[in-house]
């Protein structure tokens, strides 16, 4: 059985927290790095946008700069996320292992089983989505949270973790969003298209640990009861560790190369740090 490691809390600047999850990847794609487990948050409020989406359709770029908040496009898909106090998790691991080689939807079912197991541990009720998730109507939405996708975690019907994923060479990234909060004004202000329906539709479709009456419950124990429901599925407790010298050094080049930059955050545009780069 491999080890995993576990990458213990910190808020990052939003650039940098993007860019340490590449080079995790990058680096377990080349077998460099070893199947890890993150925990962070955000420096700063924060619209992150998937891969594919469309800054100028589907965000409010005004808004964003007239209230301070950061822009970045992530190396996963999937829709934007608003981080305003919400807690992030990653997952990056081998596809060609036991645990992770049914292809990307099991995987997310497979994570999302230890996210559940996990979540149980601080009270919630939780269950899964099915197969067929909201992706008949993902496309019109702006917002992760609008809707839920295959094998997301819900509340009472309502969507309280949103994740993305990205396969490649034998190596998966998995990034994830759980709200510990939810302003319900944010979505119809920083993006153009949240959801059909507007501010209420969004407010019925999504819940956070303060909306389910855990707001008193404090990040280090959410994170402590993810961490084992983690280690039951697995089948192996994540072993605190910190990042290698050469993930570090690559985190810091990804940072200034790529997520630093409007070329990539507003056009996608990566220069050598495309994915077929590889």
């Amino acid at each position: 059985m491999e080890s995993w490691r576990l990458l213990p809390f910190r808020s990052w600047d939003p650039f940098e927290a993007m860019a340490v999850d590449e080079a995790l990847f990058r680096l377990q794609d080349r077998r460099r790095s070893p199947p890890t487990l993150r925990f962070f948050g955000w420096t700063r409020r924060t619209v992150s946008i998937g891969y594919f989406q469309d800054v100028c359709r589907e965000v409010n770029l005004k808004a964003c700069l007239d209230e301070g908040v950061a822009l970045v496009r992530r190396p996963t898909g999937g829709k934007a996320v608003i981080h305003d106090g919400d807690l992030c998790y990653s997952v990056t691991g081998r596809t060609d292992g036991p645990l992770f080689s049914g292809g990307l939807t099991e995987t997310y079912r497979f994570i999302g089983q230890c996210l559940i197991r996990g979540l149980a541990g601080i009270g919630l009720a939780l269950s899964m989505s099915g197969d067929a998730g909201g992706a008949g109507e993902l496309n019109r939405d702006a917002f992760c949270f609008a809707r839920p996708s295959r094998y997301e975690i819900l509340v009472r019907g309502r969507k309280i973790c949103g994740s993305a994923q990205f396969r490649s060479r034998g190596a998966f990234l998995q990034q994830g969003s759980l709200l510990m909060d939810f302003d319900r004004d944010l979505p119809d202000r920083l993006l153009k298209r949240a959801a059909p329906g507007g501010r209420e539709a969004v407010a019925d479709q999504v819940t956070s640990l303060r909306g389910e009456g855990l707001g008193a419950v404090g990040r280090e124990a959410v994170i402590s009861s993810l961490c084992s429901g983690f280690g039951e599925i697995l089948g192996i407790p994540p072993a605190a560790g910190s990042l290698t010298g050469e993930e570090e050094a690559l985190a810091r080049e990804l940072r200034e190369g790529k997520y630093g930059t409007d070329a990539w955050n507003l056009e996608g545009k990566g220069n050598k740090w495309t994915f077929e780069g590889l």
